[in-house]
């Protein structure tokens, strides 16, 4: 009798295990593809995000599973089915010229996983975020970190930096001084940024304080 219920268990499980498998394939990039062909982009879910499920998105798995992405030109979601080529979505790093801009070795997981693009469009998933984002126009530039600049836009790690000046902005790398890293800010004529924020002194002073020329341009009041 005990062998008899064995064996219904691990044909339960066996078959649990292989349904599993047939509900959604892997592929590159975050993507995954599911048994009614549809395309889920997926990102791990953070202790920020706030966990609750909304339009174009699900979570399953410790993870966000994206079946829409947002249109940033006409602010509407769009079926990733009928947006995504698949065949030719990837990271933008896994472009040699890119990665060579964005100094790797200072890219955390998170900021990695924010740009892609296919044969059509640009995508992003801003860190931390509820929604996938489309831009039509693929006119990119990688400015160093998690830095780019998007149709005469700046974006951190996906992030709009709203205060930035366009025709002077540009990235610097520094060594902090709090734990001896390399590290791009965002710079332009007014400002220092620490991520899509301008920087504070308070911020500057714990981080790059023996960066005298720095000081005297941004802080000299200080």
């Amino acid at each position: 009798m005990k062998k008899i219920v064995l064996i219904i268990i691990s044909f339960l499980f066996l078959t649990g295990c292989n349904s599993q498998k047939k509900q959604e394939l892997n592929l590159p990039n975050n993507l995954l593809k599911d048994t009614k062909g549809n395309i889920l982009f997926r990102v791990p879910l953070h202790t920020n995000n706030t966990g609750k499920e909304q339009k174009g998105m699900s979570i399953k798995n410790d993870s966000i599973n994206f079946t829409h992405v947002y249109d940033i030109d006409s602010k509407v979601y769009k079926n990733n089915n009928d947006v995504i080529d698949w065949k030719t979505f990837k990271n933008i790093f896994n472009n040699r010229e890119n990665e060579e801009k964005v100094n790797f070795d200072e890219q955390s997981v998170l900021s990695y996983n924010c740009y892609f693009e296919d044969k059509n469009n640009f995508y992003m998933y801003p860190t931390f975020s509820t929604t996938f984002l489309m831009i039509k126009n693929k006119n990119y530039n990688v400015l160093g970190g998690s830095y780019l600049k998007i149709n005469n836009q700046i974006y951190h790690s996906g992030i709009k930096v709203d205060s930035a000046d366009i025709k002077t902005f540009k990235t610097l790398r520094l060594r902090n001084e709090v734990d001896y890293y390399r590290e791009s800010i965002g710079m332009d004529k007014n400002h220092l940024y620490s991520g899509n924020t301008i920087m504070t002194y308070d911020t500057f002073k714990r981080n790059y304080f023996s960066n005298k020329e720095l000081k005297n341009k941004y802080f000299n009041e200080k």
